[in-house]
Parts: C-alpha cells; sequence; structure tokens
C-alpha cells in the first residue's frame, strides 16, 4: 500500500515531506499505509529475531566507541 495512489500523491516518486503532512487532503494518510511487519494472520514471524539482530548490532557498535554527553555551554 505504500505506493497506492489512494494513500499518496505520486507514489514512486521519493518525497520523504509526505510523511509530516496532516493528511488534510484526504491522501498521504501514513497511519494506515506501512505495516513494516504485517499484521493479524500475515504477521512476520520472525519480527522478534529482526529486532534483536538489531539491537545486537547497536550493542556491538556503541562497544567500540566512547560515548559522552556535551555540556551544551561550549557548543560553538
Amino acid at each position: 500500500p505504500h505506493r497506492n495512489e489512494k494513500y499518496f500523491t505520486d507514489p514512486e516518486k521519493f518525497i520523504p515531506e509526505r510523511f509530516i503532512n496532516d493528511g488534510s487532503d484526504g491522501k498521504n494518510i501514513f497511519k494506515k499505509a506501512f505495516y513494516p511487519w504485517g499484521g493479524g494472520l500475515h504477521i512476520c514471524p520472525a519480527r522478534n529475531i529482526g529486532l534483536a539482530i538489531v539491537k545486537m548490532l547497536l550493542i556491538l557498535l556503541y562497544r567500540n566507541y566512547e560515548v559522552k554527553l556535551v555540556n551544551a555551554t561550549n557548543l560553538p
């Protein structure tokens, strides 16, 4: 449905602003047009594995870096 003209004007074009539209024109209603993991009987059975893999990847990436909070008064 994310490439359906019923939901989006020019669905094949890359227009990121469409996702911040309030939908007052009757289109660009993002709420009902995108279900990344599916839903109901057709929900992705591997969604929990996929989310766990993404979390593990982020953990592994952060382990290799030193993350510090920035003091707002020292910003240029």
